[in-house]
């Protein structure tokens, strides 16, 4: 069984990418990042914003 991970909101996603809790929303609305739908609550696990940041990194 999959160990249950902190889940963040759009304000903590915001802070952890340094950007608008606007623009940490439209994240979370489009399909690359994973988010859990709680009613009308959506969070973001830890390890799938990791996961996103990862795939935005670029090779120099």
């Amino acid at each position: 069984m999959k160990k249950i991970q902190p889940m963040l909101t759009a304000k903590d996603v915001a802070k952890r990418l340094n950007v608008s809790i606007r623009f940490a929303y439209e994240l979370m609305q489009r399909s690359d990042l994973t988010t859990v739908k709680m009613g009308r609550s959506v969070r973001v696990e830890e390890d799938d914003l990791q996961k996103w940041i990862d795939k935005q990194k670029q090779i120099s």
